[in-house]
Formats: C-alpha cells, structure tokens, sequence
C-alpha cells in the first residue's frame, strides 16, 4: 500500500506474489501524486494495481500477468483485475501488457478525469467465468467522469467459454445514478477472436 506519496518512481521491478496468502491489491495507490510505475512485472497476486484519489500517475511499459486464482472459485466482489481505477486526475496508462487474469481493466466507479490508455496490448483476459469486466469497462457510477481516451491498443481474446457475465471487450457505461460519463474517445483500436 502506498498512500499519499508524491513523485516517486517504481521501476524495473518484479513482484512475485505466487506464494502470497494475502487477499486483493499487491499494489494500492492511494492520495498519491505524481507516482510513475515503470518496467515493473506483477503475478501470481490475487489482483494487482488498485487506484484510488490519484494525480498525475503514469503506467508505463509494464507486464501484469497470471493472477493467483482458481477461474471455477473465483468469488464475485474481489478484483481479479490488472489496473482498478477507482478515481483519480491525469492518468496515463501506455505500453502495458496484462493478460492470464480472472478480468480486464476498470475505470470505475469515479470520479475520473483526464484518463489515457494508448499503445496496450491486452489479451487472454477473463478467465472467470462469473466476471463482467472484459477489456476495458469505464463506468460512471460514485462520482462523473470525463475526458478518458481509448486508442490505438490491441485487445484480443477475452471472454471465457460458460462466462455467464457475458464480459465485453469495450464496456463504456452506462452511468448509474446522478453521475455522468463525457468526452470518452475510442479510436483506432485492433480488437479480434473476443466473445
């Protein structure tokens, strides 16, 4: 857990949490400012990256990979995820590869500003058949958001056989409550072989 640090870089790192008991985040970034998380390969961890109040962040180049799980106990409610996004200002999410985990990438429940995911190559994601979140999912639903853009990443593969959740390779809402989704960008993004 790193909470309320301002300006500090992780780089070429690996962080092997295959003989962890410990349950969720092997990384939880909160309060934060200025955190770049660099060159870095994260598995064997129930999830990994948790996001929450975060500024000016940068993800840059890093492998997240093969979550400690079982895919028929996967248990609804925790995050078998690579990157959860809770909120944050000015986040950058470039040149990553996430692949072999129970779901994909979540920009929720905000408030978000200011997101870009460009140049990722995400793919064999969604190995839980009981998780609704495939690719991509950004979801407006504790505070808006706006500004997020989505371009030029590779998305394959996603989606289990039996998935009942029926995981979506791009979800993009819709909002829940008094909260909105605005200025959402998708574009030129190569997307194939996904349920």
């Amino acid at each position: 857990t790193d909470s309320g640090t301002k300006y500090v870089t992780y780089q070429n790192m690996k962080f092997d949490g295959s003989a962890s008991t410990r349950i969720n985040d092997s990384f939880q970034i909160s309060n934060a400012t200025g955190v770049i998380l660099r060159e870095l390969e994260i598995f064997g961890w129930e999830a990994t990256m948790y996001f929450s109040g975060v500024t000016d962040i940068q993800v840059l180049n890093n492998i997240v990979h093969d979550m400690n799980y079982v895919a028929s106990a996967c248990v609804p409610g925790r995050r078998y995820l690579p990157f959860y996004i809770g909120s944050g200002t000015n986040l950058t999410f470039t040149g990553n590869e996430t692949y072999g985990n129970g779901g994909g990438w979540q920009f929720y429940p905000g408030p978000i500003t200011n997101a870009t995911i460009t140049k990722n190559y995400i793919h064999d994601e969604t190995n839980c058949t009981n998780q609704n979140v495939g690719g991509i999912l950004v979801q407006a639903s504790s505070g808006n958001i706006s500004g997020v853009s989505i371009y030029d990443n590779v998305i394959e593969t996603i989606g289990t056989v039996g998935n009942t959740q029926q995981a979506s390779v791009l979800d993009l809402g819709p909002s829940s409550g008094a909260f909105t989704q605005t200025g959402t960008t998708v574009y030129n993004n190569t997307i194939y072989n996904s349920a």
